[in-house]
């Protein structure tokens, strides 16, 4: 028989065989769901939430995705617009320095090919372009 030296509390020594532990392998079953389909509520929701904001409107703002200050204005005007339309912001890949908003077909802002530090775009009162937003969201709504 081998021995090999542990220290236990003791001090005695102990088989090899009986140090090592055998790595038992425990499978773990998985619990069978039941036979019903859960609701995806998640989805529900979601379609009911579109059905009473969307009115049809489509905001669509390409804003340059190199530099950070196209980005945060395009939050504010998808902040400002709220629930009063659909804004979807770089549906397509943006050019760069470039910054649009259109309002289904209407060009409310378009600047293209920015340099930096982007004067025009810094130049640009948040404020007023929100309004414009809302006013040709209120145009193409009336207008429909």
């Amino acid at each position: 028989m081998v021995t090999t030296r542990n220290r236990n509390k003791g001090g005695t020594t102990t088989p090899a065989s009986s140090t090592t532990k055998k790595a038992t392998k425990t499978k773990h079953t998985k619990k069978e769901k039941s036979s019903t389909p859960k609701n995806n509520n998640k989805s529900e929701t979601k379609e009911e939430a579109d059905a009473t904001t969307n009115t049809g409107i489509v905001v669509s703002i390409e804003a340059c995705k190199q530099w950070n200050a196209f980005k945060t204005r395009a939050l504010k005007v998808q902040k400002a617009v709220g629930s009063k339309a659909t804004v979807k912001i770089n549906e397509s890949k943006p050019g760069k320095g470039n910054f649009i908003i259109k309002v289904g077909e209407n060009t409310v802002i378009e600047l293209l090919g920015l340099k930096r530090p982007f004067p025009p775009l810094k130049a640009l009162d948040m404020d007023d372009v929100n309004e414009q937003v809302l006013n040709a969201i209120d145009e193409e709504a009336g207008g429909k």
